[in-house]
Parts: structure tokens; sequence; C-alpha cells
């Protein structure tokens, strides 16, 4: 057998993949940056912003020119305005002042405001480029308070709202003021703690609550004058009548029951006599009490 020699390949020499240099000429060097010049960027940069920031911060076109004041009925808008403008003078960073609107902190007169008035919500918008926009929501009144003389419009969070002055009472105020049931603390001890918040028992307000609702439904039949917390000891709140009785209820006791008691005496006992009474307790269960007892119609 004849064995055939392997044939090697031969390969071809590429030159294009190899990098020649011309020995006579010389490579071109990339200029060098100038340290002058970077150093006059880091600087012009450097005072653009700081040009930027005393534009922002320092000159007079950001500055707080205008407050708007919504949803107050019964402080004037002056009040609100006041509390802003006392941070006006205050200064962040020495330099930096409280009536740029940019740096005006939101937060912190919110709770300002909430601080000295008992309102349900308070925002505050930054409207460019000089104006802040103050939005109140006022809590409703529920009830009148009254107290050695003074009397306040309450929230029902038990919040003293506004002081009621009778002796400058328009129509108006009076007519308002009548569409709340009044309760009188006329116990030794004050309710009217330091943040102008009624610290008294709940039960107490709840059932004087419940007692005017239940006592309304009945229409003319009761010309209700106002409720009395006489002493908390005794867990007692009264009904005044105009022209008419005290009656006394007890708040642990059921009160349907004893509203049932009243208009029977009321309706059965007393009849046209019932104004005449001084008073009438239902206090005591089944038993009624009442004076004087010799007015009894027949």
């Amino acid at each position: 057998m004849v064995r055939r020699r392997n044939k090697r390949k031969k390969i071809k020499k590429d030159y294009q993949d190899k990098k020649l240099s011309n020995p006579f000429f010389r490579k071109k060097k990339k200029p060098e940056k100038s340290k002058k010049g970077i150093r006059l960027k880091v600087i012009m940069s450097i005072v653009f912003l700081i040009a930027i920031i005393y534009t922002l911060f320092c000159l007079p076109l950001l500055n707080i020119k205008t407050i708007k004041v919504e949803g107050l009925s019964r402080l004037p808008e002056e009040e609100i305005i006041s509390i802003i403008k006392e941070d006006f003078d205050d200064k962040k960073l020495f330099v930096l002042s409280q009536k740029n609107i940019l740096l005006f902190n939101k937060d912190k007169h919110i709770d300002k405001i909430l601080n000295k008035h008992n309102f349900a919500k308070v925002k505050i918008n930054k409207k460019l480029f000089n104006t802040l926009e103050v939005v109140i929501s006022e809590k409703p009144y529920a009830f009148v308070y009254g107290e050695n003389d003074n009397f306040f419009y309450s929230s029902k969070d038990y919040f003293l709202i506004n002081e009621i002055n009778f002796e400058t009472e328009s129509e108006e105020d009076i007519n308002k003021r009548l569409k709340y049931f009044t309760i009188i603390n006329q116990s030794e001890d004050t309710f009217i703690k330091n943040n102008d918040k009624l610290d008294v028992e709940e039960e107490y307000i709840r059932f004087i609550t419940n007692l005017n609702r239940e006592v309304e439904n009945y229409g003319d039949e009761f010309d209700i004058s106002h409720y009395i917390i006489p002493d908390v000891y005794f867990k007692t709140a009264i009904l005044k009548i105009i022209d008419g009785p005290e009656i006394k209820f007890d708040v642990k006791s059921d009160l349907s029951k004893q509203l049932d008691q009243l208009i029977l005496v009321k309706r059965e006992k007393m009849k046209d006599n019932f104004n005449n009474l001084e008073y009438i307790d239902l206090r005591y269960g089944n038993k009624i009490y009442f004076y004087p007892e010799n007015i009894i119609n027949n």
C-alpha cells in the first residue's frame, strides 16, 4: 500500500491586521488641558451656583406678598395672617428668611395655627411666585357650655371654640345660639382645662345629648331652657323647663323609662299644672317625686 502524504495547507500571511508604524513620522500627542482653564471653569461654576442661590433665596423675587385665607366664618382673616407673619423675620442659616416662599415651613405654621385655634383641619398651599393659600376647616358647634357665668360654643369633642358675649349679641347671633342646647355646670368642680377642652365624664354629655334629641321629638310639649350638671358625684342631669320645673334624671339609668315616667306625670297627673311644679325627680326607679305635691290635677 502506498501511503499518501498529508499535504499541509499554506496559510497566507495577513498583513492587514498588523499595526505598522512609519518610523519617519512621529505620532502627534493630544494637547494637555491647561490647569488654568480647569480652575477658571470651576470658579465660574461656583460663582454661577452662588448667583442662583442668592437670586432664589435672598432677593425679594420669591418673597411672600399675598396670604389668602379660605373657610373662616368665626374669626377675622387677619387673625390667621398675623400668626403666619410672626416668623417672617426669623432666618435660617443666618441669612435666609421665612418670608421666602421656598423656605416657608408649612408644617410648623399649621401646628402654630392649630395650637391657637381649635380648627378641624388646616392646609397651606404655596402658589408661585408670591402667594400662600391657607384653607381652614372649622369644627362645627355641638352645644353651648356655661360655667361661672361664662358661656362658650363647644364642639362635639369638647373643645371650647368661641366665647359668647350676651351683651353684644345681635339678633342673628341670638338665633344662631338658640339652635344649640345649653349645658351649665353648677358643680364645685371646673371642667375647663388649660387647653380649652372640657374635662368631664363623657356619659354626662352623651346622656344630655340623647335626652335633648328625645325631648325635641315631643315638639312644643316641652319648652327647653337648658340642662344642668349639679354634681358629678350623684350622676344627675337636670332638664330645666322655661317657666316650669327642673326635671332630674339619673345618667346611669335607662333614659326611655325615665321619659315615660315624665310623660305620665305631665299628661296624666299634672296636666295644666305641670309648669307650677318646682321639680320632678325621676332618679328612683318606679317612684316619682315632685314638689309641691298638693297641686295634682284632679
